[in-house]
Formats: structure tokens, sequence, C-alpha cells
């Protein structure tokens, strides 16, 4: 896809979140290189016209570590999917460290 259709589909209602610019797995960078990959991508999701105060964080590869979490807390991520196979409880776990079930679980 390219950027018109990407806005295209965000004009009809599609959501869009964050899965990273550059899709690394973000816990084996350096605070500092996650920071500049989380800005990166909430620029493009600004571009395209997301509302980026509250906004949503897929782990690319499930993976993430303390300083990528505390990273999205001051960005105002409001949620944010880790992989494990299993439907998240609202009450118990994280936010920020919600499981889903990936297409591969369903197999």
């Amino acid at each position: 896809m390219d950027t018109e259709q990407i806005k295209l589909m965000k004009k009809n209602g599609m959501y869009f979140g964050s899965h990273g610019f550059d899709h690394y797995w973000l816990d084996a960078l350096a605070p500092e290189k996650q920071e500049r990959e989380i800005d990166m991508s909430l620029k493009f999701l600004k571009e395209i016209g997301c509302d980026i105060s509250a906004w949503v964080k897929c782990y690319p590869y499930g993976t993430y570590n303390d300083s990528l979490v505390n990273i999205l807390k001051e960005k105002k991520c409001a949620l944010g999917l880790i992989e494990g196979g299993r439907v998240a409880d609202l009450d118990r776990d994280d936010p920020l460290l919600l499981p889903r079930v990936d297409t591969k679980d369903l197999l």
C-alpha cells in the first residue's frame, strides 16, 4: 500500500496503530534507538491522520523489555499487544502488555 491508499482506508474507518517503523526486534535495541523507532512510527501515524494522544502498539515479534514499556508510557501509549496465545483479561493484564491470539495460534 502507498500512503494515499492508507489515508483512504483511514478515512473509511480503518484503525491504524503502531507496529514499529522499521520492524526491529525492539527489545534488542538500546533505549535511545527504541525511542527513535517509536517517534518515527508516531510521526507516520500522525501524517496519515491518526490521533496519537492515545494509541496502540503491537510489539514486533511480540518482544519487549522494561525500557521499551517505559518509553511507551511516556509517549501516552494506551494499549500494548504482545504474543501470548490467549485472550487478554482486562481486569488483570497490564494495559501495555495485553496478550493476543496470533493467527499462528489458530492453526
